[in-house]
């Protein structure tokens, strides 16, 4: 468990996670006040996916959607990387 003292720096961590250490992953949750820590399922997290050697035409929104969806699910596509 940490505890830090400044929202800023609670927000930057939580947008910047999932974060590596040894390629294990870290995943993040930010706890209530009364929230039980023991008990707390943290099963899920975002993650940043790149592929890579596509087809030209195939680097558009609707397949990141779709291997988005192969994974999970989609949160968000940076359609400014492509």
């Amino acid at each position: 468990m940490v505890q830090l003292f400044h929202n800023c720096n609670l927000e930057r961590i939580l947008e910047g996670s999932a974060w590596l250490l040894d390629t294990n992953m870290i995943i993040l949750k930010k706890v209530t006040v009364g929230e039980d820590q023991v008990v707390i399922l943290m099963t899920m997290t975002n993650i940043c996916v790149q592929v890579h050697q596509l087809p030209f035409g195939f680097v558009d929104t609707s397949v990141g959607a779709l291997v988005g969806r192969h994974i999970c699910m989609m949160v968000k596509y940076d359609d400014e990387n492509n």
